[in-house]
């Protein structure tokens, strides 16, 4: 309908000439024709205004003079707002050649009829939402200007001036990790600003259309007052980000190895993964947040490590390995010097690692101050406990739980003694028995 009334935004003029010939004055019974005496002809105008006959004139410029008149005492009452006549003027011109025969209608008779008939009204601008008028403002850049600030409120003017016609994903590319830009801003209804011609009307300031449709006020001169916003500006920012991908830990289980025990044969390293974020604001507010093309900068290494399931029992086989690599027995059980020696001693091995004689708990395992030095006592549970002394260190700690051929420390010199060797006891029910009646070589 409105696009019909935008045709008419300008009063339209239609003359149509008539040549009057004989036959169409013989029609008309108001003239005679003497062919060597008919007199020059003159123009009579007939107006007729949409659609209807309205008056005869002699000129039309009388017409044009009297709407122009019209038409400024209408911009003088209303400045600043553009006026228009939306009636359609449409004149036939006959050719006349019986000057008594016309009947004309006088300029002050016109200007009266005119001033009834014609009518103006304001060429204004309009805002629709979903095909509704809802805000009227003096000119098309006002309403424009009002969604150029609403829009503002929810983006830097910068942005949207620098909104390209880029697709997001070309425009993704253009994009440094952690930089932000706007890729759309749209309306979650559909908005329009038209030209429409209205009887003059309270109209809209920029300012407060721009409130009433962010909602912050219902005082606006709109056709319907609401106090939440009529529309929505919906923002659709793109931002490239990169994120670090966890490596992965791949477990081995080895049967080989003790429970408890775990060896590392390759280390973990984090990949490197860049995608594009696209979060989507309604008013201000974000709504939904998507990823897209995402991309594998650096592939993550796992971290592989064997774990030991092989599990130890605490409890003696009765049987006892030699505690040493090899070496030679320096002193016996037995009496020795006028004192009782309740072990053996072992020098002299290929190395000097200590091992467990049998499967055990660690009972004790540090220094002792009766002269035995750094010393290990492992109890087999099973009435046997074994007594390691003078190692230079100690690898096991008290409640740790050795298998037999287990590396607990490694000989030496401390406490009470001569040179490096192991003393070697086994106990039997609180009792030391000779350590060769039970030993395996």
């Amino acid at each position: 309908m409105q696009e019909k009334k935008a045709k008419k935004n300008s009063w339209k003029i239609i003359q149509i000439t008539i040549g009057l010939v004989i036959g169409a004055l013989m029609i008309s019974g108001s003239y005679s024709v003497n062919a060597s005496t008919e007199p020059s002809p003159t123009q009579a105008h007939h107006l007729y205004i949409d659609g209807k006959f309205f008056a005869t004139i002699d000129r039309k410029e009388v017409v044009e003079e009297i709407i122009a008149k019209k038409e400024e005492e209408f911009h003088k009452s209303k400045p600043g707002v553009k006026g228009s006549i939306v009636n359609e003027l449409v004149y036939i011109t006959e050719e006349v050649v019986n000057q008594s025969s016309r009947t004309t209608t006088t300029t002050s008779e016109l200007a009266k009829q005119l001033d009834d008939t014609i009518v103006i009204k304001a060429t204004v601008a309009t805002i629709e939402i979903d095909h509704e008028p809802v805000l009227i403002f003096n000119n098309m850049t006002e309403a424009e200007e009002v969604l150029t600030q609403l829009k503002q409120s929810y983006a830097d003017n910068e942005d949207i001036t620098k909104l390209e016609t880029l697709t997001a994903s070309k425009l993704a590319e253009q994009l440094s990790v952690d930089e932000t830009k706007i890729s759309q801003i749209t309306f979650d209804k559909d908005v329009q600003v038209k030209e429409i011609f209205i009887e003059p009307e309270e109209i809209n300031t920029v300012d407060e259309a721009t409130q009433y449709l962010k909602g912050e006020t219902s005082n606006a001169k709109a056709r319907d007052s609401k106090s939440t916003p009529p529309i929505q500006v919906q923002v659709e920012k793109i931002t490239k980000k990169q994120e670090v991908i966890p490596f992965e830990e791949e477990i081995i289980n080895d049967p080989k190895m003790l429970k408890g025990e775990e060896r590392t044969v390759q280390k973990g390293k984090n990949g490197l993964r860049e995608y594009v974020e696209t979060t989507v604001e309604v008013n201000g507010k974000s709504v939904s947040t998507e990823r897209s093309s995402e991309e594998i900068l650096v592939s993550p290494k796992s971290k592989v490590t064997y774990r030991g399931t092989k599990v130890i029992p605490d409890r003696g086989t009765g049987s006892f390995v030699w505690p040493t690599n090899g070496g030679y027995i320096s002193s016996f059980y037995g009496m020795r010097w006028g004192s009782m020696h309740k072990g053996i001693d072992i020098a002299r091995p290929a190395n000097r690692s200590i091992k467990a004689a049998d499967n055990g708990r660690v009972r004790s395992a540090g220094w002792s101050s009766d002269g035995y030095g750094n010393r290990i006592i492992i109890d087999h549970q099973n009435g046997f406990v074994t007594l390691y002394a003078h190692l230079s260190s100690i690898d096991v700690s008290s409640g740790q739980i050795v298998q037999a051929g287990q590396v607990i420390g490694q000989m030496g010199s401390t406490g009470f003694s001569t040179g490096t060797h192991l003393h070697f006891e086994i106990h039997s029910n609180g009792k030391a028995v000779n350590p060769l009646d039970h030993l395996k070589r």
